[in-house]
């Protein structure tokens, strides 16, 4: 199975491209009996669903799959992954109790020969993560946790009280970057204790994708082949700081008659960015878009922007790299230090600016050269960030602290 891209687009899922799993089986497995390995996660949202059917083609291990909720952010329809949902909220307590013990008595029992957890972010994670630790199972937090902002206060005194000892429980440590691997070495974590595992999408199946082409799409959806198009994808939330795009789109088009700033997907915000849109004719809200779509609505852009001042990675930042586009993205967005190469493949601005974001905006407007030799860059950079290497990465891991 196939799923479709993260952060505020279609969340159904799609076979494969063909022979895809079979190449992947044929290039990745083990030929070695099946280890027992458990995968638990908070939440199954699009990323780890994918990440899931890579992992599960592998027979050198036999996963058993947990999530804490099935009912986060997002609807991710559980039915199609499989697994067993801990805290279900359509799930009766007594069947709530069933799993949560069954999961206890299996951990006790030594029926695990490694563990992967995502993350410490719930008292489940953190109860789980004990037992397995005073049960002798090995096992490894990944995370796409950055340092906060801001470090001080109550908050932040609890974290430096606590965090070394419960990092130097798991036996290793699998941040999403460069960035992520600097928030546990700010705990106090060994560097050889970290293994990057480079969080990304399916590079390759968006590559392969039959797109209709760049100025027939834009045609039909009444675009002007010569107009320079921003777009942004994602959730419409105020985290994704929405008001400071559309502040900086303003001093853009005020500057450059012709830009054009498409927004895709849903949100809180839904409202306003069509009052937006409604107010300017060169804001394009075109909604929720499934996976294709959004390929589309990118390969008939020209610059990707995200403005978030909260955002651990940012997967619609390597989606956006793997259609060719360049990239301008705020500092608080994680992916940056792995991806976005300043004045290379794009530019990066402090969160929260729109003058400065508005000031990179520009730098791309009126030089289409630029454009295509960043867009150029950011297909290189993201051609070795595949699901398969990542996948690789994960298991490697894996088996170096397995029992």
């Amino acid at each position: 199975m196939q799923f479709d891209s993260n952060d505020g687009h279609s969340e159904r899922p799609r076979p494969l491209p063909g022979g895809m799993e079979e190449r992947f089986i044929a290039t990745n497995t083990a030929r070695t009996a099946p280890r027992k390995c458990l995968l638990l996660h908070v939440e199954p949202t699009t990323y780890i669903c994918h990440k899931l059917v890579f992992l599960k083609s592998d027979s050198a291990y036999d996963f058993d799959v947990y999530f804490v909720t099935g009912k986060g952010s997002q609807n991710w329809g559980l039915q199609d992954v499989g697994g067993e949902v801990l805290e279900d909220p359509t799930a009766g307590i007594l069947t709530r109790m069933k799993r949560f013990l069954g999961l206890t008595a299996k951990i006790v029992g030594g029926k695990f020969s490694v563990a992967l957890v995502a993350g410490w972010g719930t008292p489940t994670l953190l109860w789980f993560s004990l037992l397995l630790r005073l049960s002798g199972i090995p096992f490894c937090f990944d995370s796409d946790t950055q340092l906060a902002k801001s470090r001080r206060g109550f908050k932040e005194a609890v974290k430096r009280a606590i965090y070394p000892s419960l990092f130097r429980a798991a036996s290793a440590l699998l941040p999403a970057g460069k960035r992520q691997a600097e928030f546990f070495k700010a705990y106090g974590v060994r560097e050889d204790h970290i293994h990057l595992q480079h969080m990304t999408v399916d590079v390759n199946q968006i590559r392969s994708l039959p797109m209709i082409e760049k100025s027939e799409f834009r045609r039909a959806n009444g675009i002007a082949e010569e107009s320079v198009v921003y777009i942004f994808v994602g959730r419409l939330e105020r985290v994704k700081a929405l008001d400071i795009l559309f502040a900086a789109f303003e001093k853009v088009s005020a500057k450059q008659e012709g830009s054009i700033l498409i927004v895709v997907g849903d949100g809180s915000m839904r409202s306003k960015v069509e009052g937006w849109a409604a107010r300017s004719s060169s804001v394009r809200y075109v909604g929720r878009q499934g996976f294709t779509g959004v390929m589309q609505w990118m390969r008939a852009s020209d610059v990707f922007v995200l403005a978030s001042t909260i955002e651990p990675w940012g997967l619609v930042v390597n989606e956006a790299m793997a259609c060719g586009l360049p990239v301008i993205a705020s500092d608080r967005v994680g992916s940056v230090d792995d991806l976005v190469l300043e004045g290379q493949n794009g530019f990066v601005v402090p969160a929260g600016d729109a003058d400065a974001l508005a000031a990179a905006m520009l730098k791309l407007v009126s030089a289409p050269e630029l454009r295509k030799r960043m867009g150029e860059v950011s297909e290189q950079i993201i051609a070795n960030w595949t699901m398969e290497a990542e996948v690789a990465r994960i298991k490697q891991v894996l088996a170096l602290v397995s029992r």
